[in-house]
């Protein structure tokens, strides 16, 4: 199998878990041409890092108040607990707007060069693990203020620099983080 198939196989997998969940899940594919409604921005500091985190543990409900290093993963109703951020971005090669192909807006980021390997680990350690500490969670900021992008499980290492932030975004919701990731 291809490293092209073989990452093709993972995001689907990764949409599979993810589908019908508002916290949205991540998708490695290259847009087909003419699809991108913005084009891609020139590469610039993030003005919040984009962190990605290991999840340690998962508690039905909401995260109580106060508490540090959770997010609410309110469309499954659960807290999702996080260890140490593995990987923090300030910096992004490009970011763009894509309309998507079943009619949902998504979010094309491409990282810059020093945060590919390290993305690529960390994915490969998170496909190692069981549900829920085989799911990696994205953020723009800290929590508990950071806003939570996305959670879905990693069922194998992923290869490559470019991601797709996707889920059930309208365009407004798709335009405001291509602003907040700089694009």
């Amino acid at each position: 199998m291809t490293g092209a198939l073989r990452r093709c196989l993972a995001w689907f997998a990764i949409l599979l878990v993810c589908a019908g969940t508002a916290s949205c899940g991540l998708a490695d594919r290259i847009p087909p041409s003419g699809h991108r409604s913005t084009p891609p921005a020139q590469p610039r500091e993030l003005t919040a890092p984009l962190l990605f985190w290991p999840v340690k543990k998962a508690e039905p409900g909401a995260c109580p108040a106060g508490l540090k290093l959770a997010v609410d993963d309110e469309p499954n109703g659960i807290c999702l607990r996080l260890g140490a951020a593995a990987l923090v971005v300030d910096r992004l090669k490009a970011v763009s707007l894509d309309p998507g192909q079943s009619g949902d807006w998504a979010v094309d980021i491409t990282l810059a060069d020093g945060d590919a390997e390290p993305f690529n680990r960390l994915t490969e350690e998170l496909s190692q693990q069981t549900d829920p500490k085989n799911r990696m969670v994205l953020t723009i900021g800290v929590p508990p203020d950071g806003r939570l992008l996305t959670a879905p499980s990693v069922p194998q290492r992923i290869d490559g620099a470019q991601l797709t932030i996707s889920g059930s975004f309208t365009r407004d919701q798709a335009e405001r983080l291509v602003h907040d990731l700089g694009g």
